[in-house]
């Protein structure tokens, strides 16, 4: 990789080598990598090859080349830091036939915290794969959308993450990963590296905050709210209808091998009542204020 962050052309067939190996040392060793991901957000901080390139290098060498190998090993989008680019440059390889029968998954990251439209569009257009929200946090004070201090103690703010969470889902995403899982009290530990725009300090926001001097653990509001969908929703549960409106309130069901799972999201700041109805029986319930609950039946 030369100063420009890109790759040259003719050292495509050594990376497709470097790629392969990769995953044939990590199965040695009794690991084996379900999917490749060839560049973490490219055309930005981490590399600035781009999309028409990716393309190429799906087509005519790193997908040809695990064909070859005999490895199980699927590809996927190289994930955009944001929907609206996801939205803007996926084309740029999924219109490329030869290109789009070797990839399994798309992908992309949230960092813009809407566009949820633009990633329903995406779906319907490449319908056939998997769409991932696969990194997504509160990275940097500054960048918090109510500018307070990192880590985040306090449990509603799990509500933000809810909102998120089901506004992925909704848009036809079937995966939502956070990216930090445990930091300590100061939002790190954390790397610097002022070419990828890593200040320091950097703090971020996690699933668990640990203190280093006291040892205390801290399950946040992320955590919680987290918790309740990858609990109740396992794979292979698939996402069906529900209609109905309650201010404030939010409801999404699945349909999973052992029954219904619904999820009941209220953002607002006082209880709301909610009659759940399914083939002709009913259930009520209170959603506290700022609260996520899950039924199953």
């Amino acid at each position: 990789m030369n100063t420009h962050q890109s790759v040259q052309p003719k050292y495509y067939p050594v990376l497709a080598k470097y790629f392969i190996k990769y995953l044939e040392e990590y199965k040695k060793h009794g690991i084996v990598v379900d999917y490749l991901s060839l560049f973490n957000e490219p055309e930005e901080v981490y590399t600035k090859i781009s999309y028409p390139e990716i393309n190429v290098l799906i087509r005519d060498f790193v997908g040809p080349a695990l064909q070859r190998s005999g490895l199980t090993t699927k590809l996927m989008m190289s994930e955009a830091p944001e929907r609206i680019v996801a939205y803007e440059r996926y084309h740029e390889v999924l219109d490329d036939p030869s290109t789009r029968k070797l990839v399994s998954a798309v992908a992309y990251h949230g960092y813009d915290f809407k566009n949820y439209d633009k990633i329903a569009e995406l779906e319907r257009k490449y319908s056939e794969f998997p769409f991932w929200m696969d990194e997504l946090c509160y990275a940097y004070e500054a960048s918090y959308p109510t500018n307070k201090m990192l880590p985040i103690y306090e449990f509603d703010d799990g509500n933000n993450w809810g909102n998120v969470i089901f506004n992925d889902l909704e848009a036809g995403t079937s995966a939502w990963l956070y990216w930090n899982a445990i930091l300590d009290e100061t939002g790190g530990p954390w790397a610097v590296s002022p070419v990828h725009g890593n200040p320091d300090p950097n703090s971020q926001h996690p699933v668990v905050i640990i203190n280093k001097h006291t040892h205390e653990v801290t399950y946040t509001g992320t955590y919680y709210y987290l918790a309740h969908f990858s609990k109740f929703v396992r794979p292979g549960a698939v996402r069906i209808e529900t209609t109905g409106k309650a201010d404030g309130v939010r409801v999404m069901a699945f349909q999973t091998p052992e029954g219904i799972v619904a999820q009941i999201l209220n953002s607002a700041a006082e209880n709301k009542d909610v009659n759940l109805e399914f083939k002709g029986k009913s259930l009520h319930i209170t959603a506290p204020a700022i609260s996520i609950a899950t039924v199953t039946w």
